[in-house]
């Protein structure tokens, strides 16, 4: 069994297994991998450190394309970036769902923005017992021509007055 080492670009690799028996055999190469990068590289008299993160896609050449599987496991890489280093995770087909939404609502903002899309609602906050204003909210919305509208929140509550 072999594996073919590439890189992508910048600091990004991929490990290909050829014939993999499963994603156990997969996550098993990533903790190798991560283990080896683990150890400490003497320079001369310089001792250097590698951090390394590892996306796990397991996958048969007939069930996707290079270029779906090379997003699924760019997407499954941030992931396990995002929990710090030294540390792989394995690709979730709901989180990546979640990134690539993510993804193409923030891309259609910037056009939003220049549409006028968004606008501005003051929500106020009330005190139950009596009625009084405790506080207000800024709720920006998208009105979005395809998703309709959906808010961000801030909260404005006003100062204790002394005495």
């Amino acid at each position: 069994m072999g594996h073919l080492v590439a890189r992508l670009g910048g600091d990004e690799f991929v490990v290909l297994l050829e014939d993999s028996s499963g994603e156990q055999e997969a996550v098993a190469v990533a903790k190798a991998v991560l283990d080896a990068l683990s150890v400490p590289v003497m320079v001369g008299d310089h001792r250097l450190s590698v951090g390394a993160s590892v996306g796990v896609l397991e996958r048969t050449v007939a069930t996707t394309t290079p270029t779906a599987a090379v997003r699924a496991a760019d997407l499954t890489l941030y992931r396990a970036k995002e929990q710090g280093r030294g540390r792989w995770t394995l690709y979730d087909p709901r989180h990546n769902a979640r990134a690539v939404s993510r993804y193409a609502v923030s891309v259609r903002m910037p056009v939003a923005l220049d549409r006028g899309e968004f606008f501005v609602e003051y929500q106020p906050l009330c005190v139950l017992a009596d009625g009084s204003l405790a506080a207000v909210e800024a709720l920006v919305r998208w009105r979005h021509p395809q998703l309709g509208c959906s808010a961000r929140r801030s909260s404005w509550r006003p100062r204790r007055r002394p005495g």
